[in-house]
């Protein structure tokens, strides 16, 4: 009996497989275990490879953005590992403000994001939760910019439920 229907999963241009490496966890100073563990995900087919620019925060002050930047760190130190993922990340959640979507903070989100990330563009960008204040026009023209300015391959959302 098959659990996981192991056929890739389309999205947008891009075929994953069907569990994704997600990283909300995945901190280490040591990079060559960090190297290990994305290898063997990516190894096993894992090859979406799942971050968020909050991911690192401890919500005492620090890590902001500290994910990203292993991955960064990783992806630099053995170029050959962007090749293998589908390479998404989120942003939106702005501590202490819960969230912020607006054109100037996802603007700015993303570069910083490509810049810890060290890569010239993410496949995936997403929204990670719902801003209630940020028009949806607002987010899907500076979305669409991104990608048309070549920084952002798709875009989505995470967290989102069906209207």
């Amino acid at each position: 009996m098959t659990l996981i229907d192991p056929s890739p999963r389309t999205i947008g241009e891009f075929e994953v497989g069907p569990i994704g490496f997600g990283c909300w966890r995945f901190t280490n100073d040591k990079l060559d275990q960090a190297e290990a563990v994305l290898e063997t995900a990516l190894d096993v087919g894992m090859n979406l490879v799942d971050t968020a620019d909050v991911y690192g925060f401890d919500w005492g002050g620090g890590g902001f953005g500290e994910n990203e930047a292993l991955l960064g760190k990783l992806i630099a130190a053995n170029p050959s590992l962007r090749g293998r993922m589908v390479l998404a990340t989120k942003g939106g959640i702005t501590p202490p403000v819960p969230y912020n979507s607006s054109r100037d903070y996802l603007t700015g989100a993303v570069h910083a994001s490509l810049e810890r990330l060290a890569v010239e563009f993410v496949d995936i960008y997403m929204i990670h939760r719902p801003d209630m204040y940020t028009h949806p026009e607002e987010v899907a023209a500076t979305l669409t910019a991104l990608r048309e300015a070549g920084k952002v391959r798709e875009f989505g959302v995470s967290n989102f439920t069906p209207a």
